[in-house]
């Protein structure tokens, strides 16, 4: 007969006869003394013959492997599902490089994804699969939905939407919204109030920017035929993790394209730790047309 556990006869009722085990209803105080055995559990829970216990070392190493490998799965998901996502701005930032400009600028790319992902939430068929694949490399919605939630660390980043006046919107899309985006929602009337609406925007943006747009939508704007608007605001204002050293600037060639560049000021930081690995690339700038010094 295989070694009897109490803490099974005391949780589940079950005990040990003729190399089986049967339900016996129990009402009893917990043990004064109790041994789980993994074996004699797994046996109890799947209908299997139970078999002698492993010694303690191998009853340990059994529970902790019960309990870790899926855990280890999931995290190991999780780090190939932020990769993947990681894997998708990296490529959208390309996509934005390669637009032609003579101006310089700055794209926020986490703005332009956090308005995709919030418009993902609420669509369905052909344009949603379209969103999921090309921008999101096939991720599903929650999945995307929690990797941008866990960019929401700063109160300079917001998302509102506006709806017309006529349009319901289900509830399940304004909790996930305020779930996962902390957007604030509200029914306007974008056809006979468009200055007070494009003033609201204006003003909506300037306090998300700590007043850097002022202008959002310039003076005459209209939403003629407009059923929703999605405004996305992002204030960045952060330290480097590794602060660059004064020491290290220097003039160096920049190249512009193949054959084309000239000397530039560059800055130099210490070199990048393990947690470099899934940074996460707030901001792109991109280069416009320059003269040589």
């Amino acid at each position: 007969m295989a070694q009897w556990d109490p803490i099974l006869r005391f949780c589940v009722g079950l005990e040990p006869k003729g190399g089986r085990f049967r339900y016996r209803k129990v009402s009893c105080r917990p043990p004064a003394v109790i041994s789980p055995s993994p074996k004699v559990a797994w046996a109890a829970i799947f209908g299997e013959e139970p078999v002698d216990p492993a010694p303690l070392t191998m009853r340990f190493l059994s529970l902790l492997l019960f309990f870790l490998v899926p855990s280890f799965i999931l995290a190991l998901y999780d780090l190939i599902s932020a990769a993947a996502l990681l894997d998708a701005h990296f490529r959208l930032g390309i996509q934005t490089l390669q637009l032609s400009s003579k101006k310089s600028s700055v794209v926020s790319l986490f703005s332009i994804l956090t308005s995709l992902g919030a418009l993902n939430t609420g669509l369905e068929g052909k344009a949603s699969e379209e969103i999921t694949e090309k921008i999101f490399n096939g991720m599903d919605k929650k999945k995307v939905n929690d990797w941008l939630y866990s960019w929401y660390t700063d109160e300079s980043m917001a998302l509102k939407i506006y709806f017309d006046k006529n349009v319901t919107v289900k509830e399940e899309f304004l909790y996930k919204m305020f779930r996962y985006y902390f957007t604030d929602t509200e029914n306007v009337d974008f056809t006979s109030n468009a200055e007070n609406l494009r003033q609201e925007i204006n003003e909506f943006v300037e306090n998300k920017t700590a007043g850097h747009f002022r202008e959002f939508y310039a003076p005459g704007a209209t939403f003629e035929k407009t059923q929703a608007l999605m405004v996305n605001a992002i204030h960045m204002k952060k330290k480097w993790p590794l602060p660059f050293e004064a020491e290290k600037n220097r003039k160096d060639v920049f190249m512009e394209k193949v054959g084309k560049g000239g000397l530039r000021g560059f800055m130099e930081r210490p070199e990048r730790s393990a947690n470099d690995k899934l940074r996460r690339e707030m901001v792109y700038f991109i280069l416009g047309d320059f003269h040589d010094e």
